[in-house]
């Protein structure tokens, strides 16, 4: 066991071999891998953003100012967020006519209530 001296002693956590085939560097964190061979966060685009505009911040800003900050859930000022008046899911797109401000908690909400029915909908015989 290789052991990391630090000052007061030994560190806690012992170095371990990088766990990608034929890699021989050290692993200093707990997902295994080295540096090189760590996943960067950056890398990888999710499934739910391939579709996502490459400007997206410029659209949510140009929503947000088009919308003066008002949340068209509840019709109160301070919205801080963008929501799809039809989900993506249920085929909206990312154009701006589908598109709108609404508060965070305005916006959890009807995402709950749209999951909730999707899920109605699936789970018919």
């Amino acid at each position: 066991m290789i052991v990391n001296w630090t000052i007061g002693g030994p560190s806690a956590l012992a170095n371990k071999i990088c766990n990608e085939s034929g890699c021989h560097e050290i692993s200093v964190r707990g997902d295994g891998k080295c540096s090189a061979h760590r996943r960067k966060p950056w890398a990888v685009t999710s499934k739910r953003n391939l579709s996502r505009p490459k400007d997206w911040n410029r659209h949510r800003r140009a929503v947000l100012k088009r919308d003066a900050g008002v949340c068209y859930l509840c019709g109160q000022a301070g919205a801080n967020e963008v929501d799809h008046v039809t989900a993506v899911a249920d085929g909206g797109g990312w154009e701006y006519g589908n598109l709108r401000a609404a508060h965070r908690a305005c916006h959890q909400a009807k995402t709950l209530r749209e999951r909730a029915s999707r899920a109605h909908r699936t789970n018919r015989c």
